[in-house]
């Protein structure tokens, strides 16, 4: 039973692990692709290949974040308050440590690319 608790914990770890594997590989690209960090916000003069891989960032991202901020509160409120449900509520409290732990790692990348990426 324990490691059937531990496999699901992991799993419910997994949206954020991508979302930093998704935010650190776009530096790396970009660094590679632009030989340094965008000078001015915005993608305008991005290889199409950088393009794409900046749009597939933000777009999982703005998903991640919906989530985490909408629906996962809504979904914890609802284990917390149904007493059969009550042990999943961790999962989703999860959603909620992972995007402070993205956030808090995002800030060990380059500021130029922090800076970009946030505006």
């Amino acid at each position: 039973m324990k490691s059937k608790k531990s496999k699901a914990i992991v799993i419910a770890c997994l949206p954020y692990l991508l979302a930093l594997m998704f935010f650190y590989s776009l530096a790396i690209h970009m660094h590679m692709a632009l030989g340094g960090w965008p000078e001015r916000i915005g993608t305008e003069g991005f290889p199409p290949a950088l393009l794409m891989h900046a749009d597939i960032q933000g777009a999982y991202m703005s998903g991640l974040f919906f989530f985490t901020v909408f629906v996962a509160p809504v979904l914890l409120l609802i284990c917390l308050l149904v007493p059969m449900l009550r042990h999943l509520a961790v999962y989703f409290a999860l959603q909620g440590l992972g995007l402070l732990v993205f956030l808090g790692q995002m800030y060990l990348a380059p500021n130029g690319y922090v800076r970009w990426w946030w505006d």
